[in-house]
C-alpha cells in the first residue's frame, strides 16, 4: 500500500510537470485566425510571409496537448512575422512519436465592412 501511494505521488508529479509544459498564446497570437487544409483561394489576396514547422515533445497520452502546443506555437510565430492568418497544411496523427505541424503565415487585408 505504501509503495502504491508513492507511485501515485510520482505519477501526479509527472502529470503536473507535463501540464506545466503548455505553450501559451501571446496577446498577438490570439489575434491570428487559424485555418486548416488547402485554402489557397481563401488567401489569394494575402501576402505569404513564412512557411513554418513545429514539433512538440509531448507524446503518448499527452499528444493532444502537444498538438495544441504546436498550434499555439504556429499562431505566435505568425504574429511575430507580422501575419494575421495561419493556414495549417499538415499535422501529425494522434499517436505520432513527436506531433509535428506545418503551416504558412500570411498577412491578409482587413475585411471591409458593408455600409
Amino acid at each position: 500500500m505504501r509503495a502504491m501511494s508513492r507511485s501515485a505521488v510520482v505519477l501526479l508529479l509527472l502529470l503536473a510537470g507535463c501540464a506545466g509544459s503548455m505553450v501559451p498564446l501571446t496577446p498577438e497570437g490570439r489575434k491570428v485566425k487559424a485555418y486548416s487544409g488547402n485554402l489557397l483561394s481563401m488567401v489569394a489576396g494575402c501576402t505569404p510571409l513564412n512557411q513554418m514547422v513545429t514539433t512538440s515533445a509531448m507524446t503518448g497520452l499527452f499528444t493532444p496537448q502537444g498538438q495544441q502546443n504546436n498550434l499555439h506555437e504556429l499562431m505566435n510565430r505568425t504574429a511575430e512575422a507580422g501575419g494575421n492568418t495561419l493556414v495549417i497544411t499538415t499535422t501529425g496523427d494522434h499517436w505520432q512519436f513527436q506531433p509535428t505541424a506545418h503551416g504558412t503565415a500570411y498577412r491578409c487585408p482587413a475585411p471591409t465592412e458593408a455600409k
